[in-house]
């Protein structure tokens, strides 16, 4: 894996899988000692949402280091992944009594990736960079591992419980559309300018980590000379597999708009048998005020026209 795949790799974890990391504890260090399962984690017990916020956190930090060689940041993040508080113990038993014998495979993945990032610790402290791309590439399978593997199982065997209710707060915009269409042409709608063109007549999309990802709308622009996306930046991407962009607030919601608001949006495709692309949306970072509200309401109906835009265009 290149150091350019790493990097996209790493910002696709930060805003694809940071609002279920603590779903799985991957952070977390387990031990077995008899019939019980306990944490040998630092830090108190806290809520599961916090732990998210936090693993959420450390992650932009290590992502933020890497596309900045900021060394001192990407330790910081680390030593957060591998020290993160301990995730209640009751809930640690419910989920060792749903994998059952599968929870020593569980543990196994745990301790591997809390023990990585340990390691990317190390290297950072030591500017190793040839340490920090193996250890954290080596960190990002294990992640990617217990997601596929526990995310579902993990999270049905907490659906019951107040912690998860509380986790459940943690906003998810989702929209979904299935399009008869060639995947590379429902990629390219998302990821080229030309592709956009029944959108958006002018923008400006630099398909690389860190890149331009600006629609440019029909009309006269705003008070302060913007009328788009302006300043939203490509944060991942995996060639027709994911699309991850930060995402600017309508002229409507001045308040998060020019205050440099943003969320951060997740396009998934997949490609089916019968010739189908699904297309799944997700925008994530929302927070609780008035005014993320009505963020929440605007682009609810908007994602949804994009969706059905596209769909009709493309077929």
């Amino acid at each position: 894996m290149t150091r350019n795949n790493i990097l996209a790799v790493a910002a696709g974890l930060t805003v694809v899988f940071a609002p279920t990391l603590a779903t799985y504890g991957e952070a977390t260090t387990l031990a077995t000692s008899g019939e019980a399962t306990t944490l040998a984690t630092s830090g108190e017990a806290t809520t599961l949402r916090a732990i998210m916020q936090g693993l959420r956190d450390n992650l932009t930090d290590i992502t933020d280091g890497l596309l900045t060689d900021d060394f001192g940041l990407i330790a910081r993040g680390a030593n957060g992944i591998a020290e993160h508080p301990r995730i209640p113990a009751e809930q640690v038993n419910l989920v060792a009594a749903e994998l059952g014998e599968d929870m020593a495979v569980f543990k196994q993945l745990d301790t591997w990736v809390h023990d990585l990032a340990l390691e990317v610790k190390a290297a950072a402290e030591k500017s190793d960079r040839v340490a920090l791309f193996s250890n954290y590439q080596k960190m990002v399978e294990g992640c990617v591992a217990c997601h596929n593997a526990y995310k579902d199982r993990v999270a049905a065997a907490l659906a019951t419980t107040d912690e998860s209710a509380t986790a459940a707060a943690v906003q998810i915009l989702l929209k979904e559309i299935s399009i008869r269409a060639p995947l590379e042409e429902v990629w390219n709608a998302w990821t080229t300018a030309e592709g956009l063109a029944f959108i958006s007549s002018k923008s400006n999309i630099e398909l690389r980590v860190g890149g331009a990802y600006e629609w440019f709308l029909d009309g006269e622009p705003d008070d302060y000379g913007i009328h788009g996306s302006e300043a939203s930046h490509v944060l991942a991407y995996l060639p027709r597999k994911m699309l991850a962009f930060s995402w600017t607030f309508p002229p409507g919601i001045p308040e998060l708009r020019y205050a440099n608001k943003r969320t951060q949006v997740v396009v998934l495709f997949d490609e089916d048998s019968d010739g189908l692309v699904h297309v799944k949306l997700q925008a994530l970072g929302w927070q609780e005020s008035e005014p993320w509200q009505r963020g929440w309401e605007y682009f609810d109906n908007a994602w949804g026209a994009v969706l059905s835009a596209m769909k009709q265009h493309l077929e």
